[in-house]
C-alpha cells in the first residue's frame, strides 16, 4: 500500500522483524521487491534487542518505488556501533533466492565458493521434524516412571530428545505412548482400552487437556492422538539428529535405531551416501559459516538449524 501511494521515485522505510530476509514465508515479498522495486538500503540489528522488554530481531529496510539494483548497501549494528558494512547481492536471475544476507567481501567470496557446489543437503538426504504431541508430559515419560505406573509395554516406543543428546544418546531413557499401528494408522480407542488399560486410564485422566491442544482444534474422536500428524513413522530407523537451535553444528548419529525422536530434526541419507560419510560434512566449519550467514539468529549466539535452513547447505 505504501509503495502504491508513492510517487515514481519516492522512498518508503519500514522497521520490521528481520526474519523475512531468510524465511520461506518471505520469499514472495523478496521476489516482488526484486522484480518491481529497488531495495535501497538495509540496516540489520542482528542479535541486538532494539526494543525494551520485547524479544524481536529487528531490521530497517528502505525501498524506492522504481528502479532495480543488483546490490544494496547493508549495515549490521550491535545497537551502538557499526559492526559490518557490505553488500546484499541480489541475483535477479533467481529472484526467489532463499535469503538476503549482508556480506563483506571476505564473506561474499567464501559464500560464492560454497555455492559453486551443486549438491544441497536436501538433494541427498530426507529431513524430518520430530513427533509433535503438543502434550509431551502426557505422552513422553522416563522409562522408570512408565514402570512405576505399570504401563503396558506393547504400546510404548523408545524415544530420544534430540536437543539434549550427547554422544548419540539421550541422558534419560524415555518412552512415548504410541497409539498407532505399524502402518502409522491411529489405533481404535477400544483397542487401547482393552489391551492397554493402564495406559488408557492415564490418557483418560488427561483427556480434557488433550482436547484443548492446538486451541481446541483437536478432533474429539482423535483426542488420544498426537497433536500433529507429522513424522509418525519417519523418526524410526538409522538417522542423524540435531537440535532445532545450536551455537555450533551439533549433528549426532542416533545410537538407538529403534527409537523415534522429538525436539529437533533427523537427517536420513539416501542410498548413495552413508551416515559415516555425511556426519563430518554436517559438523564442518563450512556448515557453521553457512548457518551463521543464512539462518535466523537468536540471543546468546544461538542459530536456527531448522529444516528450511539446513536443507539448502551445499554439501558437495
Amino acid at each position: 500500500m505504501a509503495l502504491d501511494l508513492l510517487c515514481e521515485r519516492g522512498f518508503v522505510g519500514y522497521i520490521t522483524p528481520s526474519s523475512w530476509f531468510r524465511s520461506d514465508a518471505g520469499s514472495l515479498l523478496r521476489k516482488t521487491l526484486l522484480a518491481k522495486h529497488r531495495v535501497w538500503k538495509v540496516i540489520d540489528f542482528g542479535k541486538h534487542q532494539v526494543f525494551p522488554d520485547v524479544t524481536t530481531y529487528t531490521s530497517i529496510t528502505v525501498i524506492q518505488k522504481r528502479g532495480v539494483a543488483k546490490s544494496i548497501p547493508a549495515e549490521i549494528w550491535d545497537g551502538e556501533r557499526l559492526l559490518e558494512v557490505g553488500q546484499v547481492v541480489l541475483d535477479r536471475s533467481n529472484p526467489s533466492a532463499k535469503w538476503w544476507v549482508a556480506k563483506n567481501q571476505l564473506v561474499a567470496d567464501r559464500m560464492k565458493d560454497l555455492m559453486k557446489r551443486e549438491t544441497m543437503l536436501g538433494d541427498i538426504a530426507d529431513i524430518h521434524v520430530g513427533i509433535q504431541t503438543l502434550a509431551d508430559s502426557v505422552f513422553i515419560v522416563p522409562m522408570d516412571k512408565a514402570d512405576e505406573l505399570s504401563w503396558e509395554h506393547w504400546i510404548l516406543k523408545d524415544i530420544v530428545k534430540a536437543s539434549v543428546m550427547k554422544d548419540g544418546k539421550d541422558p534419560v531413557k524415555r518412552v512415548v505412548i504410541f497409539p498407532y499401528d505399524d502402518s502409522g494408522a491411529l489405533l481404535p480407542e477400544d483397542t487401547i482400552a482393552k489391551n492397554a488399560p493402564r495406559v488408557y486410564q492415564w490418557l483418560l485422566t488427561h483427556k480434557e487437556r488433550l482436547l484443548n491442544r492446538d486451541k481446541s482444534k483437536i478432533a474429539t474422536a482423535k483426542w488420544y492422538a498426537f497433536g500433529r500428524n507429522v513424522s509418525i513413522l519417519s523418526g524410526f530407523g538409522e538417522k542423524i539428529l540435531t537440535s532445532g537451535m545450536n551455537k555450533k553444528p551439533n549433528f549426532q548419529r542416533c545410537m538407538n535405531s529403534k527409537a523415534t525422536f522429538y525436539s529437533g530434526y533427523c537427517i536420513k541419507p539416501k542410498s548413495h551416501i552413508s551416515i559415516d560419510a555425511l556426519l563430518p560434512l554436517l559438523n564442518s566449519s563450512d556448515m557453521d559459516f553457512f548457518i551463521q550467514h543464512t539462518s535466523r539468529p537468536y540471543q546468546g549466539g544461538w542459530m536456527s538449524y531448522a529444516k528450511s535452513f539446513i536443507e539448502n547447505y551445499p554439501v558437495q
